[in-house]
């Protein structure tokens, strides 16, 4: 098919009204992993495929920012596997977790 599908709803990582960013990437080619975090400095992540769609839920990465984050967060696929995820705090500082 070509051209833009309809918008469609995955879900809150957070609960409604939270103050939300979101990135994406792919650590497999065909496959989508979407990052999103909080003004708390949570970060959760959720994949697709094609053979399963999407993930049944949200999944915790954790707290990697502490307090109060306000920044922004990204995934990359650097490798066929592998996933990195880079988030940012309110201070500017930023920080890397990696899977593979």
């Amino acid at each position: 098919t070509s051209g833009w599908g309809a918008w469609a709803p995955i879900g809150t990582p957070f609960g409604s009204g939270q103050c939300t960013t979101v990135g994406a990437g792919a650590r497999v080619a065909g496959h989508l992993d979407v990052v999103a975090s909080n003004c708390q400095g949570t970060v959760q992540i959720r994949s697709w495929s094609p053979t399963t769609g999407w993930a049944a839920s949200w999944g915790s990465l954790g707290d990697p920012i502490s307090l109060n984050s306000g920044g922004g967060v990204t995934a990359v696929g650097r490798t066929s596997g592998q996933l990195d995820i880079l988030a940012e705090d309110y201070l500017g500082f930023v920080y890397h977790r990696w899977y593979g």
